[in-house]
């Protein structure tokens, strides 16, 4: 193919995640078992942390469906 000459193929812009360059998990170390009536808000509260950095340290729980039993950190580090 000439220099400058397209393939037809569309690039795609990578540069928001270099490779081996992972965010790496929170570290939890209290859980909280989610009890009837308990909120994302609640929970921190409760448990003195602020909204970000419970969410932080819980980054795939969704706050709209928190179920009885469900395990929450309220203790830990998020990297």
């Amino acid at each position: 193919m000439a220099a400058g000459a397209s393939s037809g193929r569309k690039k795609t812009d990578l540069s928001c995640c270099a490779v081996g360059f992972t965010k790496a998990p929170p570290i939890c170390s209290k859980v909280h078992g989610a009890q009837i009536g308990d909120t994302c808000f609640s929970v921190a509260k409760a448990f003195n942390l602020t909204t970000e950095d419970f969410n932080a340290i819980n980054p795939n729980l969704n706050c709209i469906r928190i179920f009885v039993g469900e395990w929450l950190c309220v203790n830990g580090l998020a990297n």
